[in-house]
């Protein structure tokens, strides 16, 4: 099976299985609050999309970079979280 179709309440829901990365056009993957890049299965689990994203496809370096200069993260930025003893202390809110 390639793909399942489900009908719920008044919604289609398209399901197919494939590689996601392998997938033409635009893919949406979540990052905590603090948009943390550290995959050592602790901060961030070495299966899920967000690490297998970080440890095959991103320059972890570039990306800390342009998530560290974006305007529209900084406007938002919160206070440090001091206490966050693993991954970034500056979260977005």
């Amino acid at each position: 099976m390639e793909h399942l179709t489900l009908k719920i309440n008044n919604s289609t829901v398209n399901i197919k299985f494939a590689n996601i990365f392998e997938q033409p056009d635009l893919k949406v993957i979540a990052f905590n609050e603090y948009f943390d890049t550290q995959v050592d299965d602790i901060v961030i689990a070495k299966k899920t999309l967000n690490g297998k994203y970080l440890l095959e496809f991103a320059q972890k370096e570039a990306l800390d970079e342009l998530i560290e200069n974006n305007p529209h993260l900084k406007d938002r930025k919160a206070e440090p979280n001091l206490s966050r003893e693993m991954g970034k202390s500056n979260a977005t809110n």
